[in-house]
Formats: C-alpha cells, sequence, structure tokens
C-alpha cells in the first residue's frame, strides 16, 4: 500500500581524523552527533515544493540531485528542518541527503529499506552534488555511532563490518567502531566553507606533488592509530593524533586564519588535550578533546567562535513508519 507521509532524520557528525585524505582510499574515523536534520515527504501536489517553495535545484540540489537519481513516482511535497548549520563541517548536507533518500525510499518500499541502501543512495546523491566525495559523512549519518572507512574489510574483535560501496577506482568499507564518552567541543567559524572547493584544491595538490601524496598517506596512518588510542581509552594519545592530523591539514591548505586562531587557542586551555579543524574546512568548525570542555567553550566564543559541547549519538538515521 502507498504511504501516504514518511518522515525520516539523520545526524550530523564530527570527523576525528581522516578528512581528505579518506577521499583518495585512506581511512577515516567520525562520531555522529546528536544535532540532526529532518525532513518529511507526501506525494500530494501538482508540483515539487520543499518548505512550500518550488524545488530548485540552485537552493534545493541535494534534494533535487536525489529526486532525479531515486524517485519514480509524481509530485512531493517536503519539508526540511535542521539543527546543524549549513556549511559548517559537521555534516549538514550528508544528513540532508541521507534523510532525504531514506524518505524518497520509504516511500516506494512496502517494506523498511535497509540501511546499507539508504547508504548508497545518499553517498551518490553527496558525489553527483559535489562533483568528488567521500562516503563518510553519508555513512555515519546513516550509521550513526562511531565509524571507521578503510579501503579494505578489517577483521577485529573491536570492530563490526558494516558494508562496502565503491565509487569508480575507489572502494571504502565501513565498519562500526566502540567509542567511549568524549569530551568534544565543537568551534563553529560562522564562516561557510564550500566542500567541493576544498576537495578540488586539495586533488589539485595531491596531482601534482608527491609531497602532498605522503601527507595524505600519513593521515591515514595517523587515523589507525587513533583507533588503537580509542581502544584503550587512551584519551592523551588520542589528542596527540588530534594536533598531528591538523597540521597535515594545514600543509593540504584548508586551514583558515580563523581556524587557526580558535586550534591554538583552545590548546591553551588548561586541560586541553587535542584541536583541529574538522570536515573539509575553508571555514566551518574545529574539535576539541578537553579535560575542561565547559571552559575551551567559553575560550571559543571569546575568540569569535559559535561553541557547543558535542556528545556523539548511537542513533543513525530514523524513519516513520
Amino acid at each position: 500500500m502507498q504511504l501516504l507521509e514518511v518522515e525520516a532524520s539523520a545526524p550530523g557528525k564530527v570527523i576525528l581524523f581522516g578528512e581528505h585524505a579518506v577521499v583518495y582510499g585512506e581511512p577515516s574515523l567520525s562520531l555522529a552527533l546528536q544535532r540532526r536534520t529532518f525532513v518529511s515527504g507526501q506525494p500530494v501536489g501538482e508540483a515539487f515544493t520543499v518548505n512550500g517553495f518550488p524545488l530548485d535545484p540552485n537552493f534545493h540540489s541535494y534534494i533535487e540531485r536525489a529526486v532525479k537519481q531515486h524517485w519514480k513516482l509524481g509530485p512531493l511535497r517536503l519539508q526540511t528542518e535542521s539543527q546543524i548549520p549549513s556549511g559548517s563541517g559537521i555534516g549538514s548536507s550528508a544528513a540532508l541527503s541521507v534523510a532525504t533518500n531514506a524518505v524518497l525510499l520509504r516511500l516506494q518500499s512496502p517494506d523498511t529499506v535497509p540501511l546499507s541502501e539508504i547508504a548508497h543512495a545518499a553517498f551518490l546523491t553527496e558525489f553527483d552534488t559535489q562533483g568528488r566525495a567521500s562516503p563518510n559523512d553519508t555513512t555515519v549519518a546513516t550509521a550513526g555511532g562511531g565509524v571507521l572507512l578503510a579501503p579494505k574489510r578489517l577483521e577485529s574483535p573491536d570492530l563490526e563490518f558494516l558494508w562496502q560501496i565503491e565509487r569508480e577506482e575507489r572502494t571504502w568499507n565501513a565498519h562500526r567502531v566502540k567509542i567511549p564518552e568524549l569530551p568534544l567541543v565543537i568551534g563553529v567559524t560562522g564562516s561557510k566553507g564550500k566542500t567541493a572547493e576544498q576537495v578540488a584544491k586539495v586533488r589539485r595538490f595531491v596531482e601534482k606533488s608527491s609531497f602532498a601524496r605522503d601527507v595524505v598517506k600519513d593521515i591515514g596512518r595517523i587515523t589507525m592509530a587513533g583507533v588503537e588510542a580509542l581502544r584503550k581509552n587512551d584519551l592523551r594519545t588520542l589528542g596527540d593524533l588530534m594536533n598531528r592530523n591538523h597540521e597535515h591539514l594545514h600543509t593540504l591548505g584548508v586551514d583558515t586564519p580563523l581556524l587557526e586562531t580558535l586550534v591554538q587557542g583552545a590548546r591553551k586551555v588548561r586541560g586541553t588535550l587535542g584541536a583541529k579543524l574538522t570536515g573539509a574546512g575553508g571555514g566551518g568548525s574545529m574539535v576539541v578533546l578537553s579535560e575542561n570542555p565547559d571552559e575551551v567553550k567559553v575560550a571559543l566564543e571569546k575568540l569569535g567562535a559559535s561553541a557547543f559541547l558535542a556528545p556523539a549519538s548511537r542513533d543513525g538515521v530514523l524513519v516513520k513508519p
């Protein structure tokens, strides 16, 4: 029977390790956040609308792409609401892509849609909209919790294999990672980073420079060392690795003066273990691991950021009915 309405929500994310390098087949480690994006869809009306306005590829690029890719029936009335700042580097587009695709697929299915199918569909939407992307953000928004992407399927009692995603010459294997509660703070610059632009910038550097390619490979090694530090609940080592990852991202050219000010300011707060930009860069956000998260939040706000404590979410995409 045709469903009359479907609602879905998906979380934002914070990347602890591996941004940009994951595009080139290196591993990445991320956490889902409790902030979410909500999408509802009804197959009614004579034209597609989003929040009461006509579906426009200039304003609704991810939704428009998802509809073209995965919707086979008539017009829809879509409503969206988000707790995730747009262009902030904490997964706003991925959460929107996942929640939208979950709605589209569920409206067309008599049964519950497998998470792997939602993850594949959302990655296709992100990839085609941005021009090049990894499935990191859409995988985390689908699965929730801690997620490790790796070029090969890994066998470990601390990892649970989720699914594999392929695109062109790349293969990513998603694994569930057990994450202890981490005292994280996110600082949002208020300057929107454009993922496609930053990905293209890094791609030009990597294609021309063997040094950049070595940096990308070392980010992969740092990521796996981070997984081991988490397994041991060694937060001091985890923080040191976050600092090293940030220096590599700075080298790749995706840092900004304000992001650097926030990172260095957070490191001066007593109890800070590590700080780095998170996401594509060029603006967006940074993340801090600290034994004094409240003090870090205050310090970041004094430096001009919008800051919030960032507990992880075990829930990925949620769909009803």
